[in-house]
């Protein structure tokens, strides 16, 4: 409400309605924990609206993050509480959230390109837990990062080889060129120990899926088509990118990442944009 109230405020006048609004910002962050709606662990409601991080409300946000680390990450790929995790395109927590409840004697890395995420896990997370560490990556991306300096084709992920037993991607290769695909399936096999394991999210465009895709059945579309992928946008192309399923077999198999069969598929094509297609593997 704040917001849009402020956008019709004279320039003038917005030096002075700053420290109102920081004001009313820290009043309402601080009633969502006085009443409950949220856990120290879990960002503000006006921050999950903001940026890169989409529009879940706080129970979504809580209620996704506990689901794929309880059903994919743990019961699905056999993350165990001794294992260390690397989070590539960690946003604002979710994940880190709920894994801080199992990784015990363990340790997270989370790694991704928004500074407002990575700075409010550092403050609300790190803090808390010792064995948690975020870092920010200055990646161009057209959609989330357009100020980023560097590009995800040469990246090269901050961290030593074979240092982790779990590299997780959630909703990354989605917002992500084939060429910065390829190049980050290799430092994932680079940072993977010997028979680590990989799990990602993608909207893959399989046999049923690539009927529906063709023939504008699915509830949200790729309508611009490339050489092994599709995009939403055709001047924003990594807003949402979808891949043919052999493109990006054939780039696992390149790595020397194993997919483990079959591939948990998603709802994305049929229902909405929620439900991606995971894909697990190991070095």
């Amino acid at each position: 409400m704040l917001e849009k109230f402020s956008r019709h405020v004279p320039k003038s006048w917005k030096r002075f309605l700053r420290p109102v609004r920081s004001t009313v910002y820290a009043i309402s962050d601080r009633a969502e924990l006085l009443i409950g709606r949220r856990d120290p662990l879990t960002p503000p409601a006006r921050l999950l609206r903001a940026g890169s991080f989409g529009t879940l409300s706080l129970k979504e946000h809580q209620r996704n993050g506990d689901w794929h680390v309880d059903e994919i990450l743990i019961r699905l790929a056999g993350l165990k509480p001794d294992h260390r995790v690397l989070d590539v395109g960690c946003g604002i927590g979710q994940k880190a959230r709920s894994l801080t409840r199992f990784l015990m004697t363990g340790s997270y890395e989370g790694l991704d390109i928004a500074p407002m995420g990575i700075s409010w896990c550092r403050d609300n997370i790190a803090r808390r837990y010792h064995n948690f560490q975020f870092r920010e990556a200055d990646i161009y991306n057209s959609a989330y990062r357009p100020d980023g300096t560097q590009s995800a084709a040469n990246y090269k992920f901050p961290y030593d080889s074979a240092q982790f037993d779990f590299v997780i991607l959630f909703s990354v290769f989605t917002h992500m060129m084939p060429d910065e695909v390829d190049n980050y399936l290799g430092e994932i096999l680079r940072v993977l120990k010997p028979g680590g394991t990989c799990v990602a999210s993608f909207f893959l465009v399989g046999e049923d899926a690539g009927k529906a895709v063709e023939r504008g059945w699915n509830a949200h579309p790729f309508p611009y088509a490339f050489d092994g992928y599709r995009v939403f946008l055709k001047d924003k192309p990594e807003a949402a990118i979808a891949y043919d399923e052999k493109l990006i077999r054939r780039m696992y198999a390149q790595h020397n990442l194993r997919i483990t069969e079959p591939v948990l598929r998603g709802r994305w094509w049929w229902s909405d944009m929620h439900g991606q297609d995971y894909v697990i593997a190991t070095k």
